[in-house]
């Protein structure tokens, strides 16, 4: 497959010991970006460019904390929010805004679902608006109901991609979440053309941690790798874990391991 290889960021800073570790693209939220003041993001562009890295994708356009659906969730001040952030995130070059947030998009479980239902669109179409103007495209990410009670499967975010018919919005495929839907791996192939990106991590390892794969974990990632390479994916595959003794060293072997899956699946195809 012709990928690259992304990482996870913790914290800035990290984006030297990804480049160190041997990865093409670093990977971090959203609200990283939004902390600096106007000086420091200025300086943080210029450390972001030096590194040779690419920063093709940002995660969760809001912080987490936030809950759309909320009577105190204001579209206008999320609006400046949003503005904010889409040139930021585009002036580091970034091409694409994943909103997995879980608990952010999910609706109410009792009052006025219908309203709550119309704010949520009402806030996607304007994500999407927005992100359009810097050149951003939105992946919906398929999320297991544990975090999210809307946009579960890959066939609800495709169903949502042309219910909102905006031409930036797409979605990305998380193995984790795959695996706890207990989806085939044919959805994969059968919505190919809205898979723009992917993450991966050990699927089973207990919320909040998440670990690197590595051939020690015993989960068979090979069926997954092979979905991806009969679609000729060709976007970014990226290690989405947070548990190190050693940041700078421990992300080494999750990348060596997930390019010889890639190039097992390339072997097999």
């Amino acid at each position: 497959m012709n990928v690259k290889y992304a990482c996870f960021g913790l914290v800035l800073g990290d984006e030297k010991l990804i480049k160190a570790a041997g990865y093409d693209v670093a990977e971090f939220q959203v609200l990283r970006v939004m902390e600096p003041d106007d000086f420091a993001y200025g300086e943080l562009k210029k450390r972001f460019a030096d590194t040779g890295l690419e920063y093709h994708v940002f995660d969760n356009p809001i912080p987490l904390t936030e809950v759309i659906c909320d009577p105190g969730f204001d579209l206008d001040v999320w609006r400046e929010f949003l503005l904010k952030a889409a040139e930021r995130c585009s002036g580091l070059g970034c091409d694409k805004f994943v909103f997995g947030n879980g608990k952010t998009r999910s609706l109410p479980e009792q009052g006025d679902i219908e309203a709550a239902k119309g704010k949520l669109d009402k806030f996607i179409d304007m994500m999407c608006d927005i992100s359009a103007q810097f050149g951003i495209t939105v992946l919906l990410e398929p999320l297991g109901r544990s975090f999210s009670n809307t946009f579960n499967t890959v066939e609800d975010c495709a169903n949502a991609i042309g219910y909102y018919g905006k031409k930036n919005l797409s979605m990305l495929i998380d193995l984790r979440h795959i695996v706890a839907l207990e989806l085939p791996m044919s959805e994969i192939v059968k919505y190919k053309e809205h898979v723009l990106h992917v993450h991966v991590d050990y699927p089973y390892s207990t919320i909040p941690q998440r670990f690197s794969p590595s051939a020690a974990d015993g989960f068979d990632y090979a069926p997954f790798f092979s979905a991806l390479s009969e679609i000729g994916y060709t976007g970014n595959i990226s290690i989405e874990a947070n548990q190190y003794g050693n940041y700078g060293e421990d992300i080494k072997p999750g990348l060596q391991f997930v390019k010889s899956l890639a190039a097992a699946a390339q072997a097999r195809a």
